[in-house]
């Protein structure tokens, strides 16, 4: 009597590794892990679009080469590091935590990753796939890591090692360049404080668009388009119509102009600390609506300032472009240079 063979479904068949590809996968897995959860916190709070883009394209490649490298490690019959993911017992100060900080150890994160990858490359030298994997996701985070050098070098954050030794003979001129790069340094520390506060900020962008919304009206005036400008209107708060052209009147005008630009400006930079940079083009537009109605839709009524500019339509609608131009000029300066910080 023939014994029928017994039919078993085929095992899958697992690929041969060693201890040392197995804790470098691991290891790899893990450091993805820790980055990707710092990556996490640290996106909280940056405030620079272009870095916040940086950054989550790097999370998001870290996460594709997390699934990758544990579909490699279960094909050799492994275990991958479990992923719990921590949240932060309390809250730090946001002003303590800048742009270039989160730069800096954001590049940090990305050498390290590279770092690791390349020291893993030797010993995989025999499993192909393995090693075209590797060797694809050290090219993508070298990629990133350029990325990230070039945003440094744009806004000055990234300094260059001394590779030599001062000069003996050299020592007077060496002592003067020290004393310049100490005053460049204190220049570049005033300049990183004006950033982050922010009536500072927003007084300078007020008056940087009220500079180029009063450049705009004398342009319309000169063009026989307007017939008043919106710096003669700011003067007749304080003085009379006939005051204005006096030296005295003209010197009150501008001071009043720049008053009620800064004014617009550290409103709108306080906005922008709490509501965030995003779209602050339209947060421009909206604090000139704001501006236009508040200054010429009720004060120059109330107060009946100019009131033959009501007949005076083309003069009007100058006014709204030059009001928008205004708010996006502000909206551009606290945009793009402030480092502002919203209070936990």
């Amino acid at each position: 009597m023939a014994i029928p063979r017994i039919r078993r479904k085929p095992s899958t068949k697992q690929r041969i590794t060693n201890k040392t590809e197995s804790y470098n996968l691991w290891e790899i897995i893990k450091y993805n892990f820790i980055a990707q959860e710092r990556l996490s916190f640290l996106e909280d709070y940056v405030q620079d679009q272009d870095l916040e883009f940086l950054l989550k394209g790097y999370h998001e490649l870290l996460v594709k080469n997390i699934d990758v490298l544990k579909e490699e490690m279960a094909k050799r019959g492994l275990d991958g590091p479990d992923y719990q993911e921590v949240d932060a017992q309390s809250q730090i100060n946001p002003q303590m935590l800048s742009d270039r900080q989160i730069a800096n150890e954001s590049l940090l994160l990305v050498q390290g990753n590279v770092d690791l990858l390349t020291r893993t490359l030797e010993p995989v030298s025999h499993d192909e796939q393995l090693r075209s994997i590797l060797i694809q996701h050290v090219n993508q985070v070298m990629d990133f890591r350029d990325e990230i050098v070039k945003y440094l070098k744009m806004n000055g954050w990234l300094e260059s090692p001394t590779l030599f030794p001062p000069v003996a003979t050299v020592n007077i001129k060496y002592q003067a360049s020290e004393k310049k790069s100490a005053g460049r340094s204190a220049d570049a520390g005033l300049l990183q404080k004006l950033k982050q506060d922010t009536l500072a900020i927003g007084t300078l962008a007020g008056i940087t668009g009220t500079v180029v919304m009063h450049g705009f009206s004398e342009i319309w005036k000169l063009l026989g388009l307007a017939k008043i400008t919106t710096l003669q209107v700011s003067g007749a708060i304080f003085i009379a119509r006939d005051q204005l052209d006096t030296p005295v009147g003209f010197i009150i005008s501008i001071i009043a102009h720049l008053m009620v630009g800064s004014a617009g400006g550290v409103l709108l930079a306080y906005y922008m600390k709490y509501a965030g940079k995003n779209l602050y083009w339209l947060k421009g537009l909206a604090l000139a609506g704001f501006m236009l109605l508040g200054g010429m839709g009720f004060m120059v009524r109330v107060m009946q300032i100019m009131p033959q500019m009501h007949k005076e339509t083309v003069t009007v609608l100058l006014h709204i472009i030059n009001y928008f131009i205004y708010g996006l000029v502000v909206a551009y300066v606290v945009a793009r240079y402030g480092e502002l910080r919203r209070q936990n």
